[in-house]
């Protein structure tokens, strides 16, 4: 966390954070909206990003929530809808969702490589 909160300040700015329900994404959603930007936590299952997101709210936040599946171009389209719905344009964009399936190379079945790169790179491609 930022120890000086008057050193800058994304107030007026919006967010997107993939991936926002735990770990890095939901600090980095947290991160974002104490520094006064306006944030959308995305994440697969609506009861983590509902939960994620009312944790935050009550801490007088100012988040909102998409459930979608970014590895889709649904679910890229509905995170853009939600988008154009609440703001009608982004400033920051954070592409954290991400997934590891770990197996030999030469065991690695086509459809975990395909699940692998829609997760891990047609989602940041499509986003951005």
């Amino acid at each position: 966390m930022n120890s000086d909160r008057n050193s800058w300040s994304l107030q007026g700015q919006r967010a997107v954070v993939t991936g926002a329900t735990s770990g890095i994404g939901l600090a980095t959603a947290r991160e974002l909206a104490e520094l006064g930007a306006s944030v959308l936590l995305v994440a697969r299952k609506s009861d983590a990003v509902e939960s994620a997101a009312d944790d935050l709210r009550k801490a007088g936040l100012d988040v909102h929530g998409c459930a979608a599946d970014v590895s889709t171009a649904e679910g890229r389209a509905a995170v853009r809808a939600r988008v154009d719905a609440f703001w009608g344009a982004l400033h920051i964009l954070v592409n954290n969702v991400g997934t590891n399936i770990r197996a030999p190379t030469l065991e690695y079945p086509m459809q975990d490589l395909q699940k692998l790169m829609a997760t891990n790179v047609e989602s940041a491609f499509g986003l951005c």
